[in-house]
């Protein structure tokens, strides 16, 4: 697998992502910078969920 494919497979997570929370009334960037603080700020592995789009609540 070379270095434009990864590309491809990463863009195309990047773009299903963002149409699932298009599809859920999520706003994309209030989505991407609450879960990468979350994260940032040891969000545990085991409730990963919680950060889903579908679950995504902004007040969190």
């Amino acid at each position: 697998m070379g270095p434009l494919h990864a590309l491809g497979r990463t863009w195309s997570r990047i773009a299903s992502l963002t149409e699932t929370m298009k599809i859920k009334n999520v706003e994309p960037f209030a989505y991407l910078k609450a879960t990468i603080e979350a994260i940032a700020n040891g969000h545990p592995k085991s409730r990963i969920d919680v950060r889903l789009p579908w679950n995504f609540n902004p007040s969190r």
